[in-house]
């Protein structure tokens, strides 16, 4: 909440896509999914992944409020008695956002297979810490974001982030 207003007060609404059923775009976003669809074989896997599940809402929107200084994007995961997983992803504005986009979905996928991300992050495993602000971060989801963003690259050109 900012100010007694909620964050996404005038927001655009959300749309829903034909694929993936589950997932629900701002229409800012939009494009940019059409788009990681049509290129990266990697989010159309996700995208798959995330059409079977059950019982699966993916809110998917930039906030601009995000402090771009600890993250670009973050999900907040809610579970109701129903057995409903409200997923809500928040990618901050400008360039990126194809890698933010599927860093977190590979953490919904984490999620919805099962694990808990809280609860490795206590035990701490080889590919689980935490980063700014205490978020929990997994070698999966960096490495799904980063495939996706090499995917979206135009042919022949590289990034030397990306390996």
């Amino acid at each position: 909440m900012l100010g007694g207003r909620s964050a996404f007060a005038g927001a655009p609404a959300l749309t829903s896509l034909e694929f993936p059923r589950t997932l629900k775009v701002e229409s800012t976003l939009q494009s940019k999914v059409e788009e990681m669809l049509a290129v990266s074989p990697t989010f159309r896997e996700q995208c798959l992944r995330l059409d079977e599940a059950g019982n699966l809402v993916v809110l998917l929107r930039v906030n601009p409020l995000l402090p771009r200084t600890l993250f670009l994007a973050r999900s907040t995961l809610k579970r109701y008695t129903s057995g409903l997983v409200l997923v809500d992803v928040e990618v901050a504005a400008g360039a990126g956002q194809a890698e933010w986009i599927a860093h977190e979905f590979e953490h919904v996928l984490e999620t919805i297979e099962g694990n808990s991300l809280s609860r490795l992050a206590r035990e701490q495993p080889s590919g689980v810490w935490r980063s700014a602000d205490r978020m929990i971060e997994t070698s999966r989801a960096t490495d799904a974001g980063r495939r996706v963003l090499s995917e979206m690259l135009p042919e022949g050109q590289s990034d030397k982030s990306v390996e």
